[in-house]
């Protein structure tokens, strides 16, 4: 497949708003599947529509190789919302190519890396028979948690037989840098709501009298942090496995700046837990986050009251050992014990476990052919490290499937994946396609 074909192919993908959050996208989400379903018909590939109680999975299957490994690689169609369009330079789904960039929702977060290793599939096909059989399966509910996805695998077990899964999902830790990833971190999402009274009240007459909801919330959230920076919540860091020897060494040879990482950022100094490296706290530390909160008053100008409610949102990262079960019961039962605050109602949201590969054992033959790979396409010796997003099948292809996983990202840690005016490199993509088609051909 030459350049011109894989950009052709990859804007018309990402031109589809398979945003799976929204109702009114249904039938773009059937839409992203009758494309992947046509194009493997077009390479004459076995294709099926897997449905779900929510979105659809789409299966291709290339012909069994006898004797030769059985490779699955994991991806998604669905794609974030692409809310703040005043904040994108260009559409979100008119694809947009400037400076060797390609501009669009999806276009890296999760469009640009499966169609890459679809490419990779076209090419060696067009060169002659495949090196060994690759199974593809690509979910629509990713960027909602995959709440379908594990009962899927438990039904389609027989069919998703493999030795290994390859999933690029990811980015390189350092730009331009190739990057393999052993770990992800695990997540853990819920919501606190709060009530201090049973109705808002006027702020001149009431206030100064009656307990503000948004005050209080906001000295919840606070008090989650001690001053240097560690999570108050006892049992938080119970299981969480400390960096041994090896990994220290791998994360040592990471060339990283963190005035690049700032910058990028957009922040005046970076924070976290004392005691620890930007590298450790994002990839070997567990966190506890609020994204998000309100009451009160939301709208145009003022509506001078007291709030009686008030809510946030809230995620964990956890790391490898720890469990999101126990994670979220000390979330809760240290929310609950805070009646000072008002009357709390804990609502724990969906979650996944962290995933830990050892480097060194059993999976390190295809280790090594990914890294030969990596090594051969991009010229320079790939990274390998953790990583701190959470891909939470990952783990399920581990428990239900016994398949371990490897990360081999194409992303570049400024592709800007979930906010306005995220872009996939084309570098990135060229040199992914060639590592992938070296990697499938050296298995």
């Amino acid at each position: 497949m030459n350049d011109k074909e894989y950009l052709e192919r990859l804007c018309e993908f990402v031109a589809i708003p398979s945003v799976s959050t929204d109702p009114a996208h249904r039938s773009d989400m059937d839409r992203a599947c009758r494309w992947l379903c046509d194009w493997a018909s077009s390479q004459n590939l076995l294709a099926e529509v897997w449905p779900t109680p929510g979105h659809p999975s789409v299966y291709i299957e290339t012909p069994a190789v006898p004797d030769k490994p059985i490779l699955l690689i994991y991806g998604h169609y669905d794609v974030q919302p692409a809310e703040d369009v005043e904040l994108w330079t260009h559409p979100p789904f008119q694809p947009t190519v400037l400076d060797d960039r390609l501009y669009g929702r999806g276009a890296s977060d999760n469009k640009g890396q499966i169609w890459t290793h679809c490419a990779a599939v076209q090419t060696l096909l067009e060169a002659g028979p495949l090196p060994c059989q690759i199974k593809i399966l690509v979910e629509g509910e990713e960027e909602v948690g995959s709440p379908n996805l594990p009962a899927l695998l438990e039904e389609r077990r027989e069919r998703l037989k493999a030795d290994l899964v390859l999933v690029s999902d990811t980015s390189t830790a350092v730009k331009g840098v190739p990057t393999l990833h052993y770990s992800l971190r695990g997540i853990v999402i819920f919501e606190v709501h709060l009530k201090v009274a049973g109705r808002d009240v006027h702020s001149g007459v009431f206030g100064g009298t009656s307990p503000n909801a948004t005050h209080r919330l906001a000295q919840l959230i606070s008090r989650l942090h001690d001053p240097q920076g560690k999570v108050v919540i006892p049992g938080f860091y119970d299981r969480v496995r400390l960096a041994d020897e090896r990994e220290q060494a791998l994360l040592e040879a990471v060339p990283f700046d963190p005035k690049v990482y700032q910058d990028f950022i957009g922040c005046s100094e970076l924070v976290g837990e004392a005691g620890y490296t930007t590298n450790q706290r994002r990839w070997f530390r567990p966190t506890l986050d609020c994204n998000g909160l309100g009451g009160g008053f939301q709208g145009e100008g003022s509506k001078t009251i007291v709030p009686a409610r008030a809510w946030a949102k809230f995620s964990a990262r956890l790391v490898a050992d720890q469990r999101p079960d126990e994670v979220l019961e000390c979330c809760r039962r240290w929310f609950e014990a805070q009646s000072w605050a008002g009357e709390i109602d804990f609502r724990p949201d969906h979650g996944g476990p962290p995933y830990l590969l050892d480097p060194y054992g059993p999976m390190s033959a295809y280790m090594d052919k990914a890294r030969q790979a990596l090594r051969q396409a991009w010229q320079q010796e790939p990274l390998l490290v953790r990583h701190g997003g959470a891909i939470p099948i990952v783990s399920q292809f581990q428990t239900i499937l016994g398949l371990s996983t490897l990360l081999m990202g194409f992303g570049s840690p400024d592709d800007a994946i979930h906010s306005p005016n995220e872009k996939f490199e084309l570098a990135n993509a060229r040199k992914g396609l060639r590592s992938s088609c070296l990697f499938l051909s050296s298995l």
